[in-house]
């Protein structure tokens, strides 16, 4: 029996779903990190085939950014663990669509280089119209979406009503058009414009691309869950020394952002606040706290491509590290941890 069905039965009539608060609350959150999101999509269909483990099932909360509110979207729609997988398998297809000729690169918002059209496409079929309203009649799981308010300079957590600290100014739209604020990567994808406020939303990645504190504080806040009972199995695409600068000029400046001066400070930034975020979640949670993510730099994993070379890579890393993710899920405890962890992220 999951937390979930066990805080139904004792709360019926209950106007307070989580006042149980001696037991296990189970957090599950994803970074960004767009096609690496086949790291996490691996091993999310590698537990439902190998241990039948269901990831909805056995958490409480669901927090996601960019490629992670792809993931936590598509398992709020009851999503598979092999159609999560699919779409990050033809995700260069799926999300990515035709390069914009430089000239055309230059006049988008944040410098786009691909067009939305196939991304919008795919996140309507996966997600449908269904709005946070929607979502919380089919079950009632706590769940947020990073993004950023371009135009204020503010974060956006998209989330349920659970949370009474948020603004929900933006809960009318629907979940696709959330993930696809959460996802619009600078240098990738373009912002979306709401329409009532005409604000530009895009990637929560610019904040929160590892959302594991975010998700703490809240749980804390809004749902008054203990940190002593809080557990967190937090999935990472990237590395947490990948930055690799290599000044370009003319056509090539914008080629691959991550590797130019012009991404300098905003890839800086994005893994100077993940490395931040995981430490705290670490220092706060300590044992309680798994952090499965990439050990190592691996060419072959981009935000916008990935490879059957990098798909061994997630087979690989799977394979090493399974037993210790299935009894985290089992027990809530990191076998693994030891108090100098957190200095790996500082």
């Amino acid at each position: 029996m999951t937390i979930n069905d066990f805080l139904k039965q004792k709360m019926q009539g209950s106007k307070d779903p989580f006042a149980v608060r001696n037991k296990r609350f189970r957090i599950l959150s994803v970074d960004g990190g767009g096609l690496k999101g086949m790291f996490t999509a691996y091993a999310i269909l590698k537990l439902k085939e190998e241990y039948n483990i269901d990831l909805f099932e056995e958490f409480d909360m669901f927090v996601g950014t960019s490629t992670g509110s792809i993931i936590i979207g598509a398992l709020l729609s009851g999503w598979t663990a092999q159609e999560i997988y699919n779409e990050y398998l033809n995700g260069q297809t799926l999300m990515f669509g035709k390069p914009y000729t430089f000239r055309e690169q230059m006049t988008k918002l944040l410098y786009a280089r691909y067009d939305d059209s196939l991304i919008n496409e795919s996140l309507k079929k996966t997600l449908g119209d269904k709005t946070i309203a929607e979502i919380e009649k089919l079950h009632n799981k706590p769940f947020i979406i990073a993004a950023t308010n371009m135009n204020e300079s503010k974060p956006i957590m998209f989330g349920s009503s659970h949370f009474k600290s948020l603004n929900k100014r933006y809960n009318s739209l629907p979940l696709w058009q959330m993930v696809r604020a959460s996802a619009a990567a600078p240098f990738y994808l373009e912002p979306i414009k709401e329409e009532t406020t005409g604000a530009n939303l895009f990637d929560g990645g610019v904040w929160a691309n590892n959302p594991a504190l975010m998700a703490i504080v809240l749980a804390q806040g809004d749902l008054n869950i203990d940190l002593k009972n809080i557990e967190m199995l937090s999935f990472g695409q990237t590395f947490i020394e990948g930055i690799s600068i290599e000044p370009s000029k003319g056509k090539d400046l914008l080629k691959n952002p991550s590797k130019n001066a012009i991404g300098l400070l905003a890839y800086s930034a994005l893994y100077a606040n993940q490395n931040f975020d995981t430490f705290a979640a670490s220092l706060l949670l300590k044992n309680r706290l798994l952090r499965y993510s990439p050990r190592e730099a691996n060419i072959h994993g981009r935000v916008d491509k990935v490879n059957k070379d990098y798909i061994e890579y997630c087979r690989q890393s799977w394979e090493t590290n399974k037993e210790y993710i299935v009894e985290f899920i089992k027990t809530g405890r990191n076998n693994n941890y030891h108090l100098g962890e957190t200095k790996r992220y500082n």
